[in-house]
C-alpha cells in the first residue's frame, strides 16, 4: 500500500525530474560552448575590408587594406592573452590562435600588390611582415604560456616565411609577364611551401608524447596539428591570389589566371607523407589508410588542367614540353614512388596501391592532359571487374573491394560511355553524384570508420551543392532556376530520408539545414545597395560588434562578468536531477 505521512494524509507524490530543456536553451546554450562569433567577426572583417579596399585603385587602398588586417590580427592576439589570464577560456583561445594564422596569411597576400606598383617598398613591407608575425606568435606564446615545442616552431616559421618571403623573391619578373621564369616561379610556389612542410616529419617521429606537457588543455592531435592544417587549407587560395597579383596580363587576357589545380598537387603528396608517418608511429590503421589516399588525391588533380583557360593551358604545353610529361603521368610516377617507400617499410596496403597505380600506368599515355586522353580498356571487361569487387567485397564484408568497385564504376562513366550527345556538363554531374551515392551506400553498409568518413563527406558535399543549388537560384540571370530549386529540395529529402533510416545525426542535421537555408533564402531578399564612399561599412561595424559579443561569451564562460549579467546564460544550463522524493514513513 502507499506510504503516508506521519499526520495520515494523502500520499507524498514525488517531483517531476525536469530532463530536457526547450530547444531555445539548447541553441543558446550552443552558442555559449562553441562561440562561432570569432570566425563570423573576422569573416564579415575580411569582406568589408575587401568591399572597402580590394580594388587597390590606389596605393592608399593597399595601405588601408594592410593597415585593417594588421590591426584586427594585434586585437586578435591581444583577446587571447585576454581569454587565457583572465578568464582562462581555452576553447575558445584556440580559434582566436587560428584566426591570428588566417590574418598571417591574408596579411601576406596583401603584400602582393605592393610588390607590383613599387618593388622595393614591398620588399620591406615583407620582411617587415614576416618579422611581425614571428613578434606576434612569441609574444601570443609567452602571454598564454602556451609551450610549442621547437621541431613545431622552427617549421611553422619556415611555412610563415615562404607565405610572405617567396613573392618578394619573384617581384623582379613581375615586369616581364611572359617570361618562362616567372610562370615556373609561381608554380613553384605550392612546392616550396610542400618542403617546407616536410620539416614537420622529425616532430612526427617523436609521437604525442612530445606536446603531451603543453600548459594547455588540448591534446594531441588537435595541437598542435590543427594549426598546420589550417595553413595547407589556406595554402590554394594564397597560390591563386599570388598568380592573379604577381603575373600582370593586359589585353584580352587581362582576366585570365595561370593557376591551375594541378599545381597544388605536389604538397598533397607531402601531406600523405606527414599523414603516413603519423599513422606509422601512432600504430593508427585508419590514419595510415587516409595517408595513402592522398596520392591518388594528387592525380585527379593532375588531371584538373582547366583548358579552358588561355594561360593555364599555355603554361601545361610548356610545363609537357619542359619536362616531356603531363602532370598527370608526372603524378603517377610520384604514385609509385610513394607505394613502393611504404611498401619497403611494411606499410598494410601498399601492395594495394602499387597495383593501382600500376593499371593506371597502363592506360595514361606519358602527355594525357585530362580523363579524355585516357585510353580506358574494354567497358565490359572494366563491368565485370566492378561487379565482381562489389560482390566480394560484400562477401568478405571488406570495404576496400567495394571502394575499387565503385572507383571502377566512375572509371566506366567517365570513359566516353554515356551517349555524345548529352551535355558535357551533365555528364561531369553524373560521374560526381554516382561517387556522392556510392558513398552514402558505402557508409550505410559498412559501419567502420572508413565507412563513416566516405558517409559524412558524401553527405556534406551533397550538402554544399544542394547549398550552391539554392543559391544560383536567386540568381535573376539563371534559366535553371526552378531545376535549381527542385535539385536542392531534392537532396534535402534525401539527406532527411537517409538519415532517419540509418539514425545518422549528421545526415539528418545536413537534410534541415538544407530546408531552412531553402526557406531562408526566399524570405530575406538582402541587402543589396552599395555605398557610394565605404561599401563595406556595414561588414565592418557588424564584424566589431560580434568581436564584443564574443568577448562578453568567453569572460561570462570564465565566469569573470557581474552574476546579475550571466543570469540568462545560467538559465539555458540544463536542469540537474534532484535527488529522488521518497514518502515520510511513519
Amino acid at each position: 500500500m502507499n506510504e503516508t505521512t506521519a499526520s495520515g494524509s494523502d500520499p507524498v507524490t514525488p517531483t517531476p525530474i525536469a530532463t530536457t530543456t526547450t530547444e531555445a536553451n539548447r541553441f543558446f546554450r550552443f552558442l555559449c560552448t562553441s562561440n562561432p562569433f570569432y570566425a563570423i567577426s573576422a569573416a564579415m572583417f575580411l569582406v568589408g575590408l575587401r568591399l572597402s579596399f580590394g580594388a587597390h585603385t590606389s596605393e592608399l587602398d593597399t595601405w588601408a587594406l594592410t593597415g585593417g588586417l594588421v590591426g584586427y590580427t594585434l586585437m586578435l592576439a591581444s583577446a587571447a592573452v585576454v581569454l587565457v589570464r583572465l578568464a582562462g577560456v581555452w576553447d575558445d583561445v584556440r580559434t582566436v590562435l587560428l584566426l591570428v594564422a588566417l590574418m598571417f596569411v591574408a596579411t601576406s597576400a596583401s603584400f602582393d600588390e605592393v610588390l607590383t606598383l613599387n618593388q622595393s617598398q614591398g620588399v620591406q613591407l615583407a620582411i617587415v611582415g614576416y618579422a611581425v608575425a614571428i613578434l606576434v606568435t612569441v609574444c601570443i606564446l609567452r602571454g598564454i604560456r602556451l609551450r610549442f615545442p621547437l621541431l613545431f616552431r622552427l617549421p611553422y616559421y619556415f611555412i610563415l616565411g615562404v607565405f610572405f618571403l617567396y613573392p618578394a623573391l619573384l617581384s623582379p619578373l613581375v615586369k616581364y609577364p611572359d617570361a618562362e621564369i616567372l610562370h615556373w616561379g609561381l608554380f613553384a610556389f605550392c612546392s616550396a611551401v610542400a618542403v617546407a612542410f616536410l620539416t614537420l616529419l622529425p616532430a612526427v617521429r617523436h609521437g604525442a608524447d612530445y606536446v603531451k606537457v603543453n600548459g594547455s588543455p588540448w591534446r594531441w592531435p588537435f595541437y598542435p596539428w590543427s594549426l598546420f592544417v589550417f595553413l595547407a587549407v589556406a595554402l590554394p587560395l594564397r597560390a591563386y591570389l599570388m598568380c592573379g597579383s604577381l603575373h600582370v596580363v593586359i589585353g584580352q587576357h587581362q582576366h585570365s589566371t595561370l593557376f591551375a589545380p594541378w599545381f597544388v598537387a605536389p604538397f598533397v603528396f607531402v601531406v600523405g607523407i606527414i599523414v603516413l608517418e603519423i599513422g606509422i608511429v601512432a600504430n593508427n590503421r585508419t590514419t595510415r589508410l587516409v595517408g595513402m589516399g592522398f596520392p591518388f588525391i594528387a592525380v585527379l588533380l593532375s588531371f584538373w588542367t582547366r583548358g579552358h583557360d588561355e594561360l593555364a593551358a599555355g603554361f601545361l604545353s610548356e610545363f609537357i614540353n619542359t619536362v616531356g610529361v603531363s602532370p598527370a603521368f608526372a603524378s603517377l610516377v610520384g604514385a609509385m614512388l610513394f607505394f613502393s617507400v611504404a611498401q619497403l617499410r611494411r606499410v598494410p596496403g601498399s601492395s594495394l596501391g602499387i597495383a593501382a597505380s600500376g593499371f593506371l600506368f597502363a592506360i595514361v599515355p606519358p602527355q594525357a592532359r585530362s580523363l579524355a586522353d585516357v585510353t580506358i580498356p574494354t567497358t565490359l571487361i572494366l563491368t565485370i571487374a566492378a561487379v565482381l569487387a562489389w560482390v566480394v567485397g560484400i562477401w568478405r564484408w571488406d570495404i576496400r573491394c567495394c571502394l575499387a568497385g565503385l572507383l571502377t564504376m566512375l572509371l566506366i562513366l567517365s570513359s566516353g560511355v554515356l551517349p555524345e550527345a548529352w551535355d558535357p556538363k551533365l555528364k561531369v554531374a553524373i560521374v560526381i553524384h554516382t561517387a556522392l551515392l556510392g558513398g552514402l551506400l558505402l557508409g550505410a553498409i559498412f559501419r567502420e570508420p572508413i565507412g563513416e568518413l566516405l558517409r559524412e563527406t558524401a553527405a556534406m558535399l551533397l550538402f554544399l551543392a544542394a547549398f550552391c543549388a539554392l543559391v544560383i537560384s536567386q540568381i535573376p540571370s539563371n534559366t535553371h532556376t526552378q531545376l535549381s530549386l527542385y535539385y536542392g529540395l531534392a537532396v534535402a529529402t534525401l539527406l532527411l530520408v537517409y538519415g532517419h533510416v540509418l539514425r545518422d545525426l549528421f545526415s539528418g542535421v545536413c537534410g534541415v539545414l538544407l530546408l531552412l537555408i531553402g526557406v531562408g533564402i526566399y524570405a530575406v531578399t538582402g541587402y543589396r545597395s552599395a555605398r557610394s564612399v565605404m561599401p563595406g561599412l556595414d561588414y565592418l561595424c557588424v564584424s566589431l560588434a560580434l568581436f564584443a559579443v564574443a568577448i562578453l561569451v568567453s569572460l561570462g564562460k570564465g565566469g569573470v562578468l557581474p552574476d546579475r549579467w550571466l543570469k540568462f546564460i545560467r538559465a539555458a544550463r540544463p536542469a540537474t536531477e534532484p535527488p529522488s522524493s521518497t514518502a515520510v514513513t511513519q
